[in-house]
Formats: C-alpha cells, sequence, structure tokens
C-alpha cells in the first residue's frame, strides 16, 4: 500500500478515548510474543484509527460543552473501505458510476462522505 506500518509500540489495546486511565499497552504486552510484528488485520486498522483524531465536523451540532475528538481511519483502513464501496459500484451496473462514469467529486480531496451522501440524497 506503500504506507509506513505501525510498529508493535504504537498499536495499543484497549478503548480509543484521548486520555486513557491508565495507559493502554502494546499488543505484545497484551496478546504475547506471537503477536510481535503479526497484527491482525482488525486490530490494526482499530489501532490505526487511534493515531488519527480529528476534531468533529463544526457543522454537526453537539449539545454539551465537552471537547472531543474522533478516531479516523488511517491509510490502510480508509483504503480497504474505499476499495470495497468502489468495487461494489463498479460491479453493480445500476450504480451511479456506470449512469455517469465521468463523474468527479466537486470540491476533490475534500469530498467527504457526508457530502457524497448529501450528493446522493439531493438527486
Amino acid at each position: 500500500m506503500g504506507v509506513t506500518p505501525l510498529t508493535d509500540a504504537q498499536i495499543l489495546i484497549g478503548q480509543g478515548i484521548d486520555t486513557p486511565n491508565p495507559p493502554l499497552n502494546d499488543i505484545v504486552s497484551v496478546a504475547g510474543p506471537a503477536f510481535a510484528g503479526n497484527c491482525p488485520l482488525w486490530t490494526y486498522i482499530l489501532a490505526e484509527a487511534m493515531q488519527n483524531h480529528e476534531q468533529p465536523d463544526p457543522t454537526i451540532p453537539v449539545t454539551e460543552a465537552v471537547t472531543i475528538s474522533t478516531p479516523q481511519l488511517g491509510p490502510v483502513g480508509g483504503r480497504i473501505v474505499a476499495e470495497v464501496f468502489l468495487g461494489l459500484l463498479f460491479a453493480d451496473p445500476s450504480a451511479y458510476l456506470h449512469a455517469d462514469p465521468t463523474w468527479v467529486p466537486p470540491e476533490g480531496a475534500g469530498y467527504r462522505l457526508k457530502d457524497l451522501v448529501e450528493f446522493a440524497l439531493a438527486n
């Protein structure tokens, strides 16, 4: 995939919150030496998301005065999800990609899933 993989020390096991108490342990400490350099994919994707926190979209109403950040899929998890969606869209003859194969997102790289849902509901 052309990305630098997380190290065993970066693959933390536990609740993906901003400040876990007690601090999280790495995969080898939790699961043993059999998992050194051998992380299961789903565990890796969750650990990768814990490394990619973003502030929530300011257009989403928050009713409480709290500070939160949201784990986001990283390069591996995001690519797997995107490839599954694209595979389904290319395989479905009634999908939008077949109706308008030259369509490109109007905002370019800033186009997000919420934008796609908004577009789909409007058309």
